[in-house]
């Protein structure tokens, strides 16, 4: 009997020295930008995560701010030679981080037999999409929160003026100029709006850099003309100037047909409107061609982070931006779904067949333009800023202010 028993303990010794050890407990610490609604349909997703993974990866979401306050404070960590494992990058950041040597190409990972993905799950990401996410050819990001400007409008106010939602800018012109009377006016402008103008300025064939981002050029001529449109709807005295929370009340209170905003602001719209009637929801007035920019945010893996680290990072990363996840996303905060694979999935599809407004904002995919992928973008952007108030304010003409903007920006590219 004890060499039976004997037996059976070796036995179970070499069993046990076989099996697989189980994973290390690993921690991913994930800074974000989203709070409020978006917040809380990311701490689900990120709570669902955690309690089902089978690797034992605990991942903590970490508010810094909105997508202006995270750059300061990965730039600070960066500095001190820190990082998180995974953050969310504002589209046009992302340049930034890449050119400092910040991330873990997610090609890396995507590419890798043993945790990639499948061709078919990165052909299914939208073309705009992979590209706002690219560097020479690999995707250092992925797409992740996105988003694009519309036009929202008050339909009401726009059938009693006896006008259709407007397809180019002269529409939009004609329309502004039609319901403008006492009170009413056609569109509150948002001088700051630098995605719209950089949309604007692409629609008119212009160019904001050459393709090496080594020279300015969004103080030619195709591109001026784009500023120049913005600046006519002041001129004809259908706009007025407003700060962004103003001219949005001033919409929900009805007294303003037209205001741009994000479309991932949609379900926050329909919700703030106060006076009685339609919201309409369009793609932006075309140019000579049809352009929208792209908004929103990625996700980057950092590679100061350990392996093990950034190996649980990608898990996270693959899941959160899986079609099955991206129509979650989507469905419950008003961003665009990043991979076609999603609006097939439930509860994206039902809530597209029972909403006309967010199924039309899909349309509109086939034509997103990825912003400047330029390190210092973020200075540049802000002498566009200057540049863009100074023209709708009449203190210059769109030429002399993208002129200035062009020189303080050319110096950002030449020291970058």
């Amino acid at each position: 009997m004890k060499k039976i028993f004997s037996f059976l303990i070796l036995i179970s010794m070499v069993f046990s020295a076989c099996a697989p050890a189980a994973p290390e407990p690993v921690e991913v610490e994930f800074w974000h930008s989203l709070k409020g609604a978006y917040g809380e349909v990311l701490d689900e997703l990120i709570e669902e995560y955690n309690n089902t993974n089978q690797k034992d990866i605990t991942v903590v979401g970490v508010y810094q701010g909105n997508y202006q306050d995270t750059q300061k404070a990965l730039m600070a960590e960066l500095a001190a030679g820190g990082s998180p494992d995974v953050a969310q990058l504002e589209a046009s950041f992302s340049a930034t981080m890449v050119a400092a040597g910040a991330l873990r190409p997610m090609q890396d990972f995507i590419d890798d037999a043993d945790v990639g993905v499948s061709q078919d799950i990165v052909d299914a990401i939208y073309p705009g999409f992979r590209s706002v996410s690219s560097f020479d050819g690999d995707m250092y990001t992925m797409p992740f929160n996105m988003s694009m400007p519309v036009l929202y409008y008050n339909a009401t106010m726009l059938q009693d003026a006896g006008v259709e939602p407007p397809e180019t800018w002269d529409d939009f012109i004609a329309a502004c100029t039609a319901v403008t009377s006492g009170d009413q006016f056609g569109f509150t402008i948002n001088p700051g709006n630098v995605w719209v103008v950089e949309a604007l300025m692409m629609q008119n064939g212009g160019l904001l850099f050459n393709a090496d981002y080594t020279e300015v050029l969004f103080n030619k001529p195709e591109a001026v003309a784009g500023l120049d449109l913005w600046v006519e709807t002041v001129n004809q005295g259908c706009g007025k100037m407003q700060p962004w929370q103003d001219g949005r009340t001033e919409f929900f209170n009805g007294r303003v047909a037209f205001y741009k905003d994000s479309s991932g602001g949609i379900s926050g719209v329909k919700d703030s409107i106060v006076a009685d009637f339609e919201l309409g929801v369009t793609h932006l007035p075309w140019g000579k061609e049809q352009v929208v920019t792209i908004g929103g945010a990625t996700v980057g893996i950092f590679s100061a982070s350990p392996e093990a680290e950034q190996l649980a990072a990608w898990d996270f990363v693959k899941y959160m931006t899986s079609p099955e996840a991206v129509s979650r996303l989507s469905a419950d905060t008003g961003y665009l779904p990043t991979s076609a694979l999603a609006s097939d999935l439930d509860p994206l599809k039902s809530l597209l067949a029972g909403d006309a407004l967010r199924a039309s904002l899909l349309e509109s995919l086939p034509y997103l333009r990825p912003r400047p992928s330029v390190a210092g973008y973020a200075e540049i952007q802000s002498y566009l800023r200057e540049a863009i108030e100074a023209a709708t304010l009449s203190q210059v003409s769109s030429q002399e202010a993208l002129d200035t903007a062009a020189a303080e920006a050319q110096r950002v590219l030449d020291k970058n």
